[in-house]
């Protein structure tokens, strides 16, 4: 595999950086390609979306193939109706805020982000789409269960991946997702993503009170070794209090399939949704 991106690389250097460009937004494969730091403008995002690209980042070096997250983003479509009202907690560049907006042309889209610096990478890409960025509000603030501050940190090895968990960095304010819909007064909250890198419980925590009264999708990110960095079985406690209040989880698979999971302590895949009982019939087989 090191020989193939050395080979891929030594092309690169040999070729136009247009052509490198051209290339790598057509294969995955082809990305090394670019070198970190090219930037650029890509015009095809889902099709039809201006996109700010800084190969630095591997969200962005995703998105240059024309959407991010492929599972994530089938169960997006499969799910949203045009009057949706959603919240993107964990927004980052906005590579799935894009995909819920452009999904839900009625309805309106909270993007939440604390990182100064992706923020402004959110924002851009938004000012770069009008036509959604009506609809999309964005909150520079990190979410928990509790107001406060708390630490920004950006994983050296992952540019643009960033958590709360540390105890030095950049100082961010935080909320809780109650706040954030308090400050919204919306009619309805349809759908929640969150990806918190480990703090998922402590977003949901902090968001009871409009899961209970809205009843929302939640879709978030059950990696296993969040548990590991945490010293307790997150997703566990997660799945308990899901189930106090009526929810039921499905595992998220290859390209949005839904895999109902019955034991609290399985994690079938590295995202899944809780449904409210009362949505969950006919999801899966």
């Amino acid at each position: 595999m090191k020989l193939r991106h050395w080979l891929i690389r030594r092309v690169g250097d040999c070729l136009p950086q247009q052509v490198n460009v051209w290339l790598a937004t057509r294969s995955k494969g082809l990305r090394r390609l670019v070198q970190p730091g090219k930037e650029f403008v890509f015009d095809r995002y889902l099709g039809e979306l201006l996109v700010a690209i800084d190969t630095t980042y591997p969200i962005e070096l995703q998105m240059m193939l024309g959407r991010y997250d492929r599972d994530s983003s089938a169960l997006i479509n499969r799910l949203f109706q045009a009057d949706w009202v959603s919240i993107d907690v964990g927004a980052n560049v906005g590579a799935l805020t894009l995909l819920m907006a452009l999904r839900s042309p009625q309805g309106a889209v909270a993007a939440v982000e604390p990182g100064p610096l992706i923020c402004s990478r959110l924002r851009r890409n938004l000012q770069l789409n009008p036509s959604l960025a009506k609809r999309v509000h964005v909150f520079e603030v990190g979410i928990a269960e509790k107001r406060g501050r708390l630490f920004w940190n950006e994983d050296p090895n992952n540019r643009g991946n960033a958590g709360l968990l540390g105890s030095s960095g950049t100082s961010v304010e935080v909320l809780t997702l109650d706040d954030i819909v308090d400050g919204m007064s919306p009619s309805r909250v349809d759908f929640l993503k969150i990806d918190v890198e480990g703090m998922e419980l402590e977003a949901i925590t902090g968001g009871l009170e409009t899961i209970k009264r809205f009843r929302p999708f939640i879709y978030y990110e059950t990696l296993d070794a969040f548990n590991q960095i945490r010293g307790f079985d997150v997703h566990a406690e997660i799945s308990k209090m899901l189930s106090r209040i009526g929810y039921r989880r499905f595992a998220v698979m290859r390209d949005g399939r839904l895999a109902a999971v019955e034991d609290s302590g399985v994690t079938k895949s590295s995202n899944t949704l809780a449904v409210p009982i009362e949505k969950a019939a006919g999801l899966c087989p």
